[in-house]
């Protein structure tokens, strides 16, 4: 793999420097992303640095956006991303996540995607206990409408990112009846 991320690096480095800042950027806002976040995220140069990307094959534009009034990219590989991610210091990383935090939850959207999108960038922020609670928050609704797998990993998630005791004991609780529930109708019926 070494080899494999040098080769990268070497590719990367070939690219002008406002279109490496903005690749930068787009790696941590993910492999999706928007050209508002990065312009919002400061990026130089944005829209001339997105057309170099999507010439040099490293994004692909698609053809419906997320957040309406913005053009939405891919990146098209996986190892180019976690490249590009590591060249990136980590308190720089932890800034702009904090930043993408703040853009999507301007952005009002409050379906489950977006929510587990706002709740890693506040964990990779540096704001894990806000990340904790709002996964709470997901698992909640999850469990509400029946997607008690869904609740189950988002409950899991909560516990694991937060330090405060009494979100702690909340989520074991729910997990608790979570399974309980499970179990009594998994159980089966008694003959009359």
């Amino acid at each position: 793999a070494g080899d494999l991320d040098g080769a990268v690096r070497c590719l990367l480095a070939t690219l002008p420097d406002d279109t490496q800042r903005v690749l930068a950027m787009a790696v941590v806002v993910g492999n999706e992303f928007w050209a508002g976040t990065l312009r919002d995220l400061g990026a130089p140069n944005v829209e001339a640095a997105l057309e170099q990307l999507v010439q040099a094959g490293l994004i692909v534009r698609r053809a419906a956006s997320r957040y309406r009034g913005d053009r939405e990219y891919r990146l098209t590989s996986a190892l180019r991303r976690r490249v590009a991610y590591d060249l990136l210091p980590p308190a720089e990383r932890r800034t702009l996540h904090a930043r993408v935090a703040n853009w999507i939850a301007r952005q009002g959207r409050t379906d489950l995607e977006d929510g587990q999108r706002l709740a890693w960038h506040l964990h990779k922020g540096g704001q894990p206990e806000q990340a904790a609670i709002l996964l709470a928050r997901l698992a909640k609704a999850a469990r509400i409408v029946g997607s008690d797998e869904e609740a189950e990993q988002l409950y899991t998630q909560a516990w694991v990112l937060s330090a405060d005791p009494a979100l702690q004991r909340k989520v074991e609780v729910a997990l608790r009846a979570m399974r309980m529930r499970s179990r009594r109708s998994a159980a089966p019926e008694r003959a009359v």
